[in-house]
């Protein structure tokens, strides 16, 4: 291979292996945005995939008004941009304004990212809030700028109970069995017959004496 050959095959394939990579990252960056157009897709076919609860809001903006219902999945963002799993767009919501995550144990934990602040509860939270003091339970207030917003989980527990407890075991009823019947001392156990308590016996003195055959047979006869 002469120099000047070699020289053009080397140029071209560097040009090649760049064209290669931009291919690459073309055909990657296309796969992920048919994936979340897929995964908006079944979400939409399935609202409540995912979902631990919602947000109701009491207080908001013309955007948001006041009743509105927002779905809460087990975790995400919550700010004002649209990119977000929860979009609330009120004054003072910043565009990433807070972190949120479910815990069986906790409730919904809330994490306001570096700068931002909450309030659950009227208790404000910042960054470095621990996650027992921002957890939300059934029936909490979440404040995030001018928007007020009350928690509604599914599970639709006890505020004051915690999420592991399923509360407390039922105690095991053991019923005594009543005790068989005794036969009379002066009878066998042969000839000894219990009685129905369906069907009581009748008293004797109420009870017409029996006739015998022969008494039938002489009433016949003389009529």
């Amino acid at each position: 291979m002469s120099t000047e050959l070699y020289e053009v095959v080397s140029l071209s394939a560097r040009y090649l292996f760049v064209l290669l990579g931009i291919l690459i990252v073309f055909r990657a960056f296309v796969w992920l945005l048919s994936d979340r157009a897929e995964k908006r897709r079944r979400l939409r076919d399935l609202p409540n995939a995912g979902v631990v609860g919602e947000f109701v809001v009491i207080s908001g903006s013309p955007s948001l008004p006041e009743g509105t219902t927002v779905p809460v999945p087990r975790e995400g963002i919550l700010g004002a941009l649209r990119s977000n799993d929860i979009v609330i767009p009120c004054p003072d919501v910043r565009a990433r304004h807070l972190l949120f995550t479910f815990d069986p144990d906790l409730g919904l934990v809330i994490h306001p990212l570096s700068g931002r602040s909450a309030v659950v509860d009227s208790a404000e939270l910042d960054c470095r809030a621990e996650p027992a003091q921002s957890a939300m339970r059934h029936g909490s207030f979440l404040q995030v700028g001018s928007a007020v917003l009350r928690l509604r989980l599914f599970a639709g527990l006890d505020p004051n109970a915690g999420f592991s407890d399923h509360g407390a075991e039922f105690p095991t009823v053991v019923q005594e069995m009543p005790a068989p019947l005794q036969p009379p001392s002066d009878l066998t156990s042969d000839s000894y017959i219990p009685e129905d308590p369906s069907n009581p016996p009748v008293p004797s003195d109420s009870v017409a004496p029996r006739k015998r055959r022969s008494d039938r047979w002489e009433a016949d006869w003389s009529d």
